[in-house]
């Protein structure tokens, strides 16, 4: 069954075409969850997550646009935001920031206004960033996207303080001139 036509079965209010979607992403609506916050969380909290992750589907299907992804990569994404929101639970009391200030961060300087940073720059971007190995692309999310303090990362990927915010310059400072060429 196609995109369109398992959309067009969710859309007439079937629970038969929630169920055929279910059965065909659950796995890999878990595996995102799980990627994300399988560490911190139960067993329990990643099929309560990714369960509301099909509820959140079915109540935004009214605006799912084919043309602009994949019912996978929809799902996906629903995934993605609803571990991070868990996640930020999971740490309160830990500053929280957005991905901005990153963006902020890396284009200091550079000739790009904030206000001209569009959607085709976050994607050069986050492609960029999707190129740095993973010890780097972790830090990245978790001090810019997360929001957590240096101390915080050193404690989970078992590094010195001084160990993270070496590599966060570095990362940033390799980041900016990939970019200036961008821009």
């Amino acid at each position: 069954m196609q995109d369109s036509e398992l959309l067009e079965l969710i859309k007439a209010k079937s629970n038969k075409g929630m169920n055929i979607l279910m059965d065909r992403y659950m796995g890999l609506v878990s595996a995102v969850i799980n990627g994300k916050i399988g560490s911190i969380c139960t067993r329990e909290d990643v099929e309560e997550a990714a369960a509301d992750t099909f509820v959140d589907f079915y109540r935004q299907v009214g605006h799912v646009d084919l043309g602009k992804g994949s019912l996978r990569s929809y799902l996906c994404a629903i995934a993605k935001n609803k571990a991070i929101s868990i996640y930020k639970s999971k740490c309160r009391g830990v500053r929280t920031t957005d991905f901005d200030e990153a963006e902020n961060i890396i284009f200091d300087g550079l000739s790009a206004d904030d206000e001209v940073i569009n959607a085709e720059i976050r994607k050069k971007l986050f492609e960029e960033i999707s190129k740095l190995d993973k010890t780097d692309r972790e830090i990245v999310f978790r001090k810019y996207y997360i929001g957590e303090p240096s101390k915080v990362i050193a404690e989970r990927m078992k590094m010195t303080v001084s160990a993270v915010d070496t590599r966060t310059h570095r990362i940033i400072q390799k980041l900016k001139e990939r970019m200036e060429d961008f821009i």
